[in-house]
Order: C-alpha cells, then structure tokens, then sequence
C-alpha cells in the first residue's frame, strides 16, 4: 500500500507538470493531501496507533478537502481556468520533471548511506517539493504558484513524516494550521489583485510603477 501511494504521488507530480488546467492542478494537491493523510498510519504500521490517526484525520480534512474548496472559490472568483503561456512550455516541462525524478532516485542512493535516511519515503518526498517549486518558478499565474507553494509543502511534510516516526503532534498541527491560513490569505490576496488590476500574471504585476 505504501508503494502505490509513493507511485501515485511522484506520478501525480509529473502531471501537475504536464497540465495548464487550474482545476486539475487543484483536483492533483487534493489527492495528493488525501494520500499524505493515509502516510502516518502505514508509517507507524499500527491500526491501533491514536496519534497517527488524529493526525492523518486532521490532514486528509485540510489537505484533502478545505484546502482544494478554497483554491476553487479563488477559481470562481478570478475566471480564470487556465495557466497560458507559462515560461517553460509543457513539453519541456515534462521532460524537467522526469530528470527531477532521476535526480531525487540518485540524490536518495547518495545520503542512504546515512541510517537517518534510509525511508523510501525520501525520493518521492523530494520529488513532490520540487516539482512544486519548478511550478512556482516556471509559472505565471500567481494562483498556479500557490498551488505549486503546496505541492512544495507536502513534500517537505512527506520529509519530515520519513524522518520522525513519533515526532510530536502539536508540531504537526501547527504545520497544517499554518499551511491553511497561508492559503487562506493568498487566496484572499488574488482575489482582490484581480479585481484591482484584471489580471493575476506575476509578469504584467512585475511592471506596475506608481
């Protein structure tokens, strides 16, 4: 089970790459969250475990299904349903996010020497938190950089899950909580951009004088 769901987060970032929908990207981070919810349960390998189900609870709830609601709202809100004319073409991206797969597999092999990283967790791990920020780099939409701030923070959550079994919950909670308001502001903070100006592109922002 713990394989097809690391299969089905590294695959589900090679996607999030290839697709200039706004709601497919949001639809990926969705599934990507419910999947993470399920990672503190087979990680602990324990049914029984109550700190490893409060927390995949309270994940599968943000992660899965609040913060998808409110990425559709800012959707709504802007009209706008698609990244055009990002700053690396589609194709190429595809191309950069299999060598990002490549590179997270050989980075893994390189620091598994290590006993403190030695969790197959590692490589899809680091592939989802760059494939988030090859999205926040390469994209125009300041709305597809949020999704791609929260493909970069659930891979640093899938990280932090591979290297502490029983770290503390409060500490998880916090991360969640404070994930959740930040998307609750930059939604907000788009939504009024675009109202001011028309437009949500970080390149035509980028040019704005007094």
């Amino acid at each position: 089970m713990l394989e097809f769901l690391l299969a089905f987060l590294v695959m589900s970032s090679l996607y999030s790459l290839s697709t200039s929908r706004l709601g497919a990207l949001i639809r990926v981070v969705g599934a990507q969250g419910i999947m993470l919810g399920l990672v503190p349960i087979l990680q602990h390998g324990s049914l029984t475990d109550p700190h490893a189900w409060v927390l995949s609870s309270i994940g599968l709830v943000i992660k899965g299904i609040v913060i998808p609601v409110l990425l559709f709202k800012a959707v709504r809100g802007i009209a706008i349903s698609r990244e055009m004319e990002p700053y690396i073409g589609y194709p190429s991206s595809i191309v950069s996010g299999v060598l990002i797969v490549i590179g997270s597999y050989w980075v893994f092999h390189q620091i598994s020497l290590h006993p403190l990283f030695t969790s197959k967790l590692i490589p899809a791990a680091i592939t989802v938190a760059a494939c988030g920020l090859f999205l926040i780099i390469t994209r125009k939409q300041a709305l597809t950089q949020v999704i791609g701030y929260l493909s970069f923070e659930n891979g640093v959550y899938l990280f932090g899950v591979s290297l502490s079994v029983k770290s503390p919950l409060l500490v998880e909670l916090g991360i969640l909580l404070d994930v959740l308001v930040g998307v609750f502001v930059m939604g907000i903070v788009i939504y009024h951009i675009h109202q001011e100006f028309d437009t949500i592109s970080t390149q035509k922002l980028g040019t704005l004088r007094e």
